[in-house]
């Protein structure tokens, strides 16, 4: 009896932690395999993208930037939309504000 009680608690316990641990660990591995497919460019896209950077370091050369500030800079500059303004400081908080009083008189 004592030892069928301790087999039955070892055996629950491993099955515990195979579905508390191995399960998500390999949905996760699942997921990332997924969005790794979506995220793949065509070959046109690719040398699209590759001009934008070419043009963009040509641009931006003389600014003494590391390769990994330039990244950023480029990924900054083109994640919004061209006509999109981003309001910053203080001049930013006015015109928001600006904004609101206009939309609410």
């Amino acid at each position: 009896m004592k030892k069928r009680l301790i087999k039955t608690i070892i055996v629950t316990s491993c099955m515990g932690l195979t579905l508390s641990v191995v399960t998500p660990s390999m949905l996760s591995v699942k997921a990332a395999v997924q969005e790794e497919k979506a995220l793949q460019l065509s070959n046109a896209e690719k040398r699209k993208l590759d001009k934008a950077i070419d043009s963009f370091k040509k641009e931006n050369e003389g600014l003494g930037l590391s390769n990994l500030e330039l990244a950023q800079k480029f990924v900054r500059e083109n994640s919004q939309d061209k006509n999109s303004v981003q309001s910053r400081g203080a001049v930013g908080i006015g015109f928001k504000g600006n904004k609101v009083y206009r939309l609410s008189t």
